[in-house]
């Protein structure tokens, strides 16, 4: 985590106080994805109970209704380019910038302890509790050892949601490998042609790979559908690399000029992204593979990094988030987002079988189920936040239980240019990753 001083917000515009290098709306967008993502699956779920689910969304809810509950899925796509952007930054500023490559140990030890004890824990337990649903050995260590998406098995019926953790790690791993077979290349490049490339030169190679790439990954996602691999990382490539892509572009973004432009541009980024993600809800309600099709999917990324896109520009532009989204409620919520996403398929298993049908409605089940499996799964993962999640990652990140203030930076000395006030943003508040 950066903290090489406060992030200075743009004349007239008043901030909370942040350290350098901190994404704002970060925690806000975990926190209100893992409740669209929640609510999603209750959504589905009620309509199962009251046996109306072949049926969709639009005839259980009503168009409105229904359209919305739809598009409460398009949450998912946000935890990854959110991935993209914190995960990869370090590894393309270093590219972009021709610097030294971050500490792979580091990386390492950060990714290993961000994901895998409470996955580990709360699997087990979950498996401990509801049964193996008939999981062989072989089964269980695919599970374990995040490759369930390449193995199928009856585990999956029961946390099938666990498949994005497997892709998100199979992303940890491809990122530094990535850089530096791309350093390797622009090097070799550089020695045949004799010439150095600039700044913006390997900005443009980078976005440019990253365009085709998503080309080609909403091109696999579309025609791998009902096999294995229509999980795999080649076919949700293209989750990530909106968010790559904007670590790149943000640092030809530092310069007064362009901070005036973003801040014009960022609501049109934020419009244009809404009105895709009207399209998309409207379109899963009367195509249920709507959205992992190859148009499908190539629409979720354009809004998916014009939604992230928005919130960089605006933080770059005027130094502050919007408040929707960058509260107390939702940074809380975004913190202990990774347990409650693992955690609900129990609790709203818990759900079904304790309440069971309700009524002849999907409205009242819908209600009832709410009202149990949300606040149950907050409370949980609450605990198991602060509990394993949040000491684990302090201690990993060599810190104490308590908050430091960073030192203000000498206006006489501002340092290198990417590392001065108003710099691009890098992480969240403890760990940048995760549901």
């Amino acid at each position: 985590m950066a903290t090489a001083g406060r992030l200075q917000p743009a004349a007239g515009a008043p901030v909370r106080g942040t350290r350098q290098g901190e994404f704002l709306a970060g925690d806000g967008i975990r926190g209100v994805g893992m409740v669209c993502i929640i609510m999603a699956h209750l959504c589905g779920g009620a309509t199962d109970l009251a046996g109306v689910f072949k049926e969709g969304f639009r005839h259980a809810y009503g168009t409105l209704p229904g359209t919305v509950a739809s598009g409460l899925q398009l949450g998912l796509p946000m935890f990854f380019v959110l991935s993209g952007y914190l995960i990869a930054r370090p590894w393309v500023r270093a590219y972009v910038l021709d610097r030294r490559t971050p500490s792979l140990r580091r990386y390492l030890r950060s990714r290993v302890l961000r994901i895998v004890p409470v996955f580990w824990l709360i699997g087990a337990l979950m498996f401990i509790q509801y049964g193996d649903h008939g999981a062989s050995l072989i089964d269980l260590t695919a599970f374990f050892g995040f490759a369930q998406i390449y193995h199928q098995s009856g585990a999956l019926e029961f946390v099938g949601q666990t498949w994005t953790i497997d892709v998100e790690v199979a992303f940890y791993a491809i990122v530094p490998v990535s850089a530096w077979l791309l350093t390797v290349a622009t090097r070799r490049l550089s020695t045949r042609t004799r010439r150095d490339f600039t700044q913006r030169q390997r900005t443009v190679f980078v976005v440019g790979l990253l365009a085709v790439a998503t080309v080609a990954s909403a091109y696999i996602r579309g025609s791998t559908a009902n096999t294995a691999w229509n999980d795999s990382l080649p076919a949700t490539l293209y989750y990530f690399a909106p968010g790559v892509a904007l670590a790149a572009l943000e640092l030809e973004c530092t310069g007064p000029v362009a901070r005036a432009r973003l801040r014009r541009l960022a609501p049109v980024f934020g419009l244009s992204a809404t009105a895709i993600a009207i399209g998309l809800a409207i379109a899963e309600t009367h195509d249920t593979v709507a959205l992992v099709r190859a148009r499908g999917a190539f629409a979720v990324a354009a809004a998916s990094g014009l939604a992230l896109g928005a919130l960089l520009a605006r933080q770059l532009g005027r130094g502050d988030s919007p408040r929707w989204l960058d509260n107390r409620v939702t940074r809380w919520l975004g913190a202990r987002s990774y347990p409650c996403y693992i955690l609900q398929s129990a609790t709203i298993a818990t759900a079904a079988s304790t309440i069971g049908r309700v009524g002849d409605g999907s409205w009242l089940q819908l209600l009832a189920l709410t009202a149990f499996v949300l606040p149950t799964t907050i409370a949980v993962g609450g605990i198991v936040h602060v509990t394993i999640e949040r000491p684990l990652l302090l201690w990993g990140h060599g810190q104490k239980h308590r908050t430091v203030a960073p030192p203000v930076p000498d206006a006489a000395n501002p340092g290198p240019a990417d590392q001065r006030p108003l710099a691009p943003v890098v992480a969240s508040r403890v760990d940048p990753t995760g549901p």
